[in-house]
């Protein structure tokens, strides 16, 4: 698990912890999917949605993005169902 967050440069949970990667570093680690819990306007969404990588976006952080690998909170795809979701 890893996570980027302008706000949070290191977190630490049980003893265990967990330093913020920057945006470009996680996508080049090829998450097996991205969950978006915080909608921070400094993030450039553009290559996060262009992936391809499955994003769960529970802060509707991708209102105006349409593509089939992102899956709002409410479970409904935006663009069409993707292969694999």
């Amino acid at each position: 698990m890893s996570y980027s967050d302008p706000f949070v440069p290191e977190y630490s949970y049980r003893g265990r912890a967990l330093h913020a990667m920057e945006p470009g570093d996680a996508l080049r680690a090829k998450p097996d999917c991205m969950v978006v819990c915080t909608d921070h306007s400094s993030f450039n969404w553009q290559p996060v949605v262009d992936s391809g990588i499955p994003i769960i976006d529970s802060r509707n952080a991708l209102n105006g993005y349409a593509a089939p690998n992102i899956v709002r909170l409410s479970g409904r795809r935006v663009g069409g169902a993707a292969p694999g979701l």
